[in-house]
């Protein structure tokens, strides 16, 4: 049984404590600059994904080692998503200077942070899109004032009682459907899609119908059905739209195929609790 999100947070706090309380004792800042798997970061230790990638080198590594053996040189990527670029870099380095990733990052918060990790690389700024954009159902669905874009390690009275995620201005952001983006850019192809949005993955996807039908892309995503439901939606209704666009819906190591119902699918993953998923075009 996946573990839920607030437990993931809970022993991560465990672990952040005595290294905070270390490194103010030695002078250190809670801001570092370092160098990780051939990355420079710009990082904030009480924010869960920048700890991750101090402590680990890298973000959700399960996630990434599944995305690596997926994507090559000269592949096109999508981070939808993509905070703070926390698998937009080490996937820039994959596919190389004739590929290309393209981040969607909405807040303004995330999209500074984004930014920021991309200069601290500059042979990695050729290969990355940055798009202060949310991706929509259609090209007239309201923006939102705030999403989620932030995993504070430290407790706050503003914080999600699930996800414990902090929510951030969209200041600056623009809304768009994928359809529309890959029609502009002139994209003919791309070989896969992150997908991490907080229960608006159904939005997403239904504003890029023609991407999954045209180009087929393989899409990594986290699944979880709390975060749909306090939208008023049902996840069954995006496994459906997966299902007529004619694809699987697998666990993230590909080792057994899910349940396509909502009702299934809420057994398998607790409540505010997640799980990342592959679907698979035939």
């Amino acid at each position: 049984m996946p573990l839920k999100t607030r437990q993931k947070i809970m022993i991560a706090r465990m672990i952040q404590c005595p290294i905070i309380f270390f490194r103010k004792f030695f002078g250190l800042s809670t801001f570092p600059v370092v160098k990780r798997k051939g990355l420079i970061w710009n990082l904030d230790l009480s924010e869960g994904i920048d700890f991750s990638i101090y402590i680990f080198g890298q973000f959700e590594v399960r996630s990434f080692h599944v995305m690596r053996s997926l994507v090559k040189r000269g592949d096109v990527v999508f981070d939808i998503g993509a905070n703070i670029g926390a698998h937009a870099l080490p996937l820039a380095n994959i596919v190389g200077d004739t590929g290309r990733i393209h981040t969607f990052e909405p807040t303004a918060y995330a999209h500074s942070k984004l930014v920021q990790n991309i200069e601290s690389n500059p042979h990695l700024i050729d290969r990355i899109k940055v798009n202060q954009v949310m991706l929509v159902s259609d090209p007239f669905h309201k923006l939102q004032d705030q999403l989620y874009s932030s995993w504070p390690l430290e407790a706050n009275k503003q914080q999600h009682t699930k996800h414990c995620g902090r929510l951030h201005s969209t200041k600056g952001a623009t809304a768009r459907t994928l359809d529309d983006y890959v029609e502009e850019e002139q994209i003919l192809k791309v070989s896969l899609i992150k997908l991490d949005v907080d229960g608006y993955e159904l939005d997403v996807l239904r504003g890029a119908r023609k991407v999954l039908r045209e180009l087929r892309p393989v899409i990594l995503m986290e699944l979880s059905p709390y975060t749909h439901t306090e939208r008023g939606q049902d996840i069954g209704d995006l496994l459906q739209l997966l299902t007529t666009e004619k694809y699987s819906i697998r666990t993230q190591l590909m080792r057994k195929t899910l349940p396509l119902s909502s009702s299934q699918l809420n057994k398998v993953i607790p409540d505010g609790g997640s799980l990342n998923v592959i679907a698979i075009p035939s």
